[in-house]
């Protein structure tokens, strides 16, 4: 029973080590931070032209941004159908708002890998032994085993954190080593970003 539980002792560092380097996926590269304290209220906005992507980004990182100590607004929800190349908009809204800051995300380059398709082959019994018995299925890979021999691709993301006049207060680059769902990218690129703002 003590040599058991000497073995698990010894072997509880490693398995956190290994946890814990599967569970940062995402760096990020501070190009610019302003002296200038920033405010806990903001708009959330997730640049890109495909609204689903904008939406599901800015659902999954807010609760990050929320327990980090930040008041979050979605972009998606106050702006619906909103992408431009300035922030023209964004600040209006957020003057709107009263809120304090945006943090913009540029979505636009982002790349998620599509799930394969399995082909199956299936004999139809009631339609007789012939050619005619044999259908084809397309079923979607839903298990993320299946995507082990596809690596994963860096995503690149541009973050600014702008007051509502559009002055920049921190600017980085977030690289994140995911590439099989929007939220996984989202999640891991908002826990890095809180660290560095």
């Amino acid at each position: 029973m003590k040599r058991l539980s000497r073995t698990t002792a010894s072997l509880l560092p490693m398995m956190l080590a290994m946890l814990s380097g599967c569970a940062s996926t995402s760096s990020v590269e501070v190009h610019y931070t302003s002296d200038t304290q920033h405010g806990t209220h903001l708009l959330l906005a997730a640049r890109t032209p495909e609204e689903r992507y904008r939406a599901e980004w800015e659902s999954a990182c807010a609760p990050i941004l929320a327990r980090a100590g930040y008041q979050v607004t979605q972009s998606h929800r106050v702006m619906p159908g909103w992408y431009e190349p300035g922030n023209t908009a964004l600040k209006q809204r957020a003057q709107d708002l009263q809120l304090q800051n945006i943090l913009v995300a540029e979505l636009t380059a982002l790349l998620v890998a599509q799930f394969p398709e399995m082909h199956e082959t299936r004999l139809n019994p009631e339609a007789g032994s012939g050619i005619a018995g044999v259908h084809e299925q397309i079923t979607p890979i839903r298990d993320y085993r299946a995507m082990r021999d596809v690596p994963p691709s860096d995503q690149n993301v541009e973050a600014t954190l702008l007051t509502t006049d559009g002055h920049p207060l921190w600017r980085g680059d977030i690289t994140t080593r995911e590439a099989n769902s929007i939220k996984a990218i989202a999640r891991s690129q908002c826990r890095a970003l809180v660290k560095a703002l």
